[in-house]
């Protein structure tokens, strides 16, 4: 298998993964949805296959909203919000800003990781931990995801020291 140091090119395919193009590229790390183009959650082989090539397989996490074509939605959330729900992204359709610090949230994003966990990928790639810009940008929120970012990195770690936490 690939070590981070030795990465030289990377990639990031996050809509309709197919684990064939995924095993077949020439990239040394990629970045890929956790789901297939299916919508169904990739298994440990889905993810073993892509892996066989040495590259790192890292999943793409969305920490800062929750995306209603995802496995953990559940269809009552539009009529009976969650109080960690908050308004829809005009951009992305499906995807709904999150008061991160709310533990229902907490709760589904170690979920999530756990999913990570036992389909074998090498780390999370985390996306959207600048919703607090969308909730308001003060300092007390930014403050909160850094606990939060730091919080879900040590559940990570606790799991498997060599797991890759990363993101934008």
């Amino acid at each position: 298998m690939t070590k981070l140091n030795d990465i030289k090119n990377w990639g990031y395919f996050i809509n309709s993964t197919n684990k064939q193009i995924v095993h077949d590229s020439s990239y040394d790390m990629i970045v890929v949805d956790t789901c297939n183009k299916d919508g169904d959650l990739f298994s440990a082989s889905d993810v073993e296959f892509m892996k066989k090539s040495g590259k790192l397989v890292i999943a793409y996490i969305s920490l800062g909203e929750a995306e209603d074509y995802r496995w953990y939605w559940q269809k009552s959330r539009k009529k009976d919000k969650p109080d960690f729900l908050g308004k829809e992204n005009p951009e992305w359709k499906g995807n709904y800003s999150v008061k991160f610090w709310k533990q229902d949230w907490i709760d589904i994003t170690k979920q999530i990781i756990d999913k990570v966990f036992e389909a074998g990928f090498d780390g999370i790639y985390i996306d959207k931990v600048d919703v607090y810009n969308d909730l308001g940008g003060s300092d007390d929120l930014k403050n909160k995801m850094k606990s939060y970012i730091f919080n879900i990195a040590a559940y990570c770690k606790s799991k498997n020291s060599e797991f890759i936490v990363t993101g934008k």
